[in-house]
């Protein structure tokens, strides 16, 4: 027994001798611990204060990626069908408002122009000559009236001197039949006077260029004038030429497009908001964008529209949720953002992606967090720890 409680003896000395290290180590670490509480009792509310002012200053500003550079395309056609005869527009070309683009073959359009020129003409001699001839029909009318007293008269004699048996029976014939002939030919006067002021719309004093035929005239020679005026077809506004393929000697058909036109004095920012972005955004409110092309220019902006619709709703095939398996997608607005283009600044190009951020002005308190959280428990107790069933009174008795 000796013998083994010796070795047990000299097994533990190992362990005495090493005690006094582990007590040596000991006030080492009871100091790394103090100087980490020293430094965790400030940094605590430092932390929460950082939290809250990050809270408070960072829900005034909404942003998105999902924002583009648009700009009006215009498709440049033709109003008449022609042949080419100079193309004076080149690709990615910049034009201005006015600028000749092409021209189409003039030549059927100037013999067009002069053939309604001169039906003009006659229309408007026909119409002079209608008013002439109301003038010479009242003339006619008066000596016609005059020949009718004459006659009249020479009746009246032949029956005087016939009824005093002076007079033959061949006189007092012919006397009525000059007065009947007289009468007929006032009538027909009469009559060709009154479709001369019909021809005139019942005002003999109407102007020529009021007639409807010298309208009607004129309006086919100013369709000719414009046929030939629209042989040169123009820029309709500041722009870039794109997609041209336009060739010399080519026919081109009217309405049919030729080429486009990217106007560049109206660019906009069309972003695509998340729905639950747009609670504090509104008209008017400041913005301001940066191009991925140009990450170093912030351009300023402002709100101008907000889409009426979600995207969804304008799409061929339209979402329908009255299926059974229906999952909640969170829904993008678009909203329209003005472009303040000033000199200096880099060209922004339709199409290019951009990235937008909106001033809401929205000031949040750590108090409404708080809420919040509050809020929010309480809907996880009334979800989670809530019974769902309730037992009957009889049952709870």
């Amino acid at each position: 027994m000796n013998e083994v409680s010796q070795k047990k003896t000299m097994r533990a000395e190992p362990s005495e001798a090493a005690s006094p290290q582990t007590f040596d180590s000991n006030p080492k670490s009871n100091v790394h611990k103090w100087v980490r509480r020293f430094l965790l009792v400030p940094l605590i509310p430092l932390l929460g204060m950082a939290i809250a002012w990050f809270y408070e200053n960072t829900g005034r500003i909404v942003s998105t990626e999902n924002a583009y550079v648009k700009a009006n395309i215009t498709l440049i056609t033709s109003n008449i069908s022609g042949k080419v005869t100079i193309v004076a527009a080149q690709e990615h070309q910049h034009v201005k408002t006015g600028e000749v683009l092409f021209l189409i073959d003039q030549d059927r359009f100037t013999f067009a122009l002069e053939a309604a020129e001169a039906e003009l003409s006659a229309a408007r001699i026909e119409v002079d000559g209608l008013k002439s001839d109301y003038r010479q029909y009242g003339g006619e009318l008066k000596e016609a009236n005059e020949r009718i007293r004459l006659h009249k008269r020479k009746l009246q004699r032949q029956k005087t001197l016939e009824s005093k048996k002076f007079g033959r029976r061949v006189l007092m014939e012919e006397a009525q039949y000059s007065l009947a002939a007289a009468r007929q030919h006032e009538s027909e006067i009469r009559e060709n006077r009154r479709k001369a002021l019909i021809s005139l719309r019942g005002d003999p004093d109407l102007p020529v260029e009021n007639h409807p035929s010298v309208q009607l005239k004129t309006a086919l020679r100013d369709q000719a004038a414009k046929d030939l005026s629209n042989t040169q077809i123009v820029a309709p506004a500041d722009g870039i030429i794109s997609n041209i393929s336009l060739r010399t000697g080519e026919y081109v058909k009217a309405g049919s497009a030729v080429f486009s036109l990217i106007e560049t004095s109206n660019l906009w920012i069309e972003a695509n908001l998340k729905e639950t972005q747009l609670t504090y955004i509104s008209e008017g409110q400041e913005a301001e964008f940066v191009a991925d092309s140009y990450p170093g220019v912030k351009w300023p902006s402002q709100v101008e529209t907000i889409s009426p619709a979600t995207g969804a709703e304008f799409a061929l095939l339209p979402a329908q949720n009255a299926s059974g398996n229906w999952v909640k997608v969170v829904q993008r607005l678009p909203v329209r953002f003005s472009v303040t283009q000033t000199e200096g600044m880099p060209s922004l190009r339709a199409g290019m992606t951009v990235t937008v951020s909106i001033d809401t002005r929205r000031e949040r308190k750590i108090k409404d967090l708080w809420s919040g959280i509050e809020s929010t428990a309480m809907k996880l107790q009334d979800k989670y720890l809530t019974p769902k069933y309730a037992l009957p009174n009889s049952v709870a008795q």
